[in-house]
C-alpha cells in the first residue's frame, strides 16, 4: 500500500515551498523539498562539497506530528537499503544555526537530525535538519521553525504522489522518527 503526504512550508523570505514526506511498506520515511527555497545567510559558508543552509517555518506542526506518528504506526520492517549520509564541507548543523550558544537553551528548544540516512545514488552532501521552537511562544502557536541542508529537490511540476518513483531520497529511519515524535510531543502547545 502506498501512502504519501506533503506539508507546506513558508520560508522566512515569503516564498512558498513544500516538504514532501512519503513512505511505503519498506520501513523508511523519505523527505524532499519542492518549490522555491532560499538559502540562509551564514557567517561561514560551506566549503566545496557542502550544501547551502535553508530555513523557514512549518505552518502546521500538528500535521507534521500526525504524518510521523502515522508512519510509526505502520507494521513494517526496514528493507530499504539506506545508509547514513556523510557530512562533509561544513560544520555540524547545531553550530551552523547557533541553536546552543551560552544561555540560548533558555529561549529555544531544538532537535537536530544529523545526518539523515540516504537512499539511492547520493551525489550531494549529507541531509541534515534542525527543528527549533522559541520557548515562550503563545499556547495557540502551531508553527515550528526549521533549518535544513542537503535535502534533495523534487521537480516543481511533480505530483507528490509520484515522489516514491524518485531514485534518490533523504530518509528518516524509524529510530529518528521516534525521537522526532518525542520532541514534537514535548514541545506541543
Amino acid at each position: 500500500m502506498l501512502r504519501t503526504a506533503h506539508h507546506h512550508i513558508v520560508p522566512t523570505w515569503g516564498r512558498s515551498a513544500d516538504f514532501v514526506l512519503a513512505y511505503a511498506d519498506d520501513g523508511a520515511l523519505r523527505i524532499w523539498t519542492r518549490g522555491a527555497v532560499e538559502p540562509v545567510g551564514e557567517n561561514f559558508p560551506p566549503r566545496d562539497g557542502g550544501a547551502l543552509l535553508i530555513g523557514g517555518t512549518i505552518t502546521d506542526r500538528d500535521l507534521l506530528l500526525e504524518i510521523v506518528e502515522d508512519f510509526l504506526d505502520q507494521e513494517t520492517t526496514s528493507c530499504l537499503p539506506v545508509k547514513p549520509g556523510r557530512v562533509r564541507g561544513v560544520r555540524p548543523m547545531p553550530s551552523r544555526v547557533d541553536t546552543h550558544p551560552k544561555g540560548g537553551r533558555r529561549f529555544f528548544t531544538h532537535h537536530a537530525i544529523s545526518p539523515l540516512h540516504t537512499y539511492g545514488p547520493w551525489p550531494g552532501a549529507a541531509p541534515e535538519i534542525v527543528f527549533t521552537r522559541p520557548s515562550r511562544l503563545p499556547a495557540a502557536a502551531r508553527h515550528e521553525g526549521f533549518f535544513a541542508t542537503g535535502l534533495p529537490e523534487l521537480p516543481a511540476d511533480m505530483d507528490p504522489a509520484d515522489a516514491l518513483l524518485q531514485p534518490t531520497a533523504a530518509v528518516l529511519t524509524r529510530e529518528q522518527a521516534e525521537c522526532l515524535t518525542a520532541y514534537l510531543r514535548k514541545t506541543a502547545p
